[in-house]
């Protein structure tokens, strides 16, 4: 299954993957360390969520608060990640 990209409100990554979570959505947010051990996102406005997405799946992600869409391409196809790149940021970010 790939991974669909998620936009969020500024400053919202880690707080809309916590309520995914809440929800049994598998979500991922790219991350860097900061100044006294503070994470930052590696993409701002951004994180990866991992579901069968349909209609009803769709309908859940945007009543989420601060998830204003999903990102999709020009042609109106949902942005997507293989399982694969997916792990090379896992590695980035350990």
């Amino acid at each position: 299954m790939p991974w669909s990209v998620l936009s969020t409100r500024p400053y919202h990554e880690f707080v809309v993957a916590d309520a995914l979570f809440q929800r049994g959505f598998n979500a991922y947010v790219p991350w860097i360390a900061g100044k006294r051990q503070a994470r930052h996102p590696l993409f701002l406005r951004q994180l990866f969520v991992r579901c069968a997405l349909d209609s009803v799946t769709n309908v859940m992600l945007s009543r989420i608060p601060g998830v204003p869409r999903l990102l999709t391409d020009y042609l109106g196809g949902l942005w997507t990640l293989a399982a694969e790149e997916i792990r090379s940021l896992q590695q980035l970010s350990t």
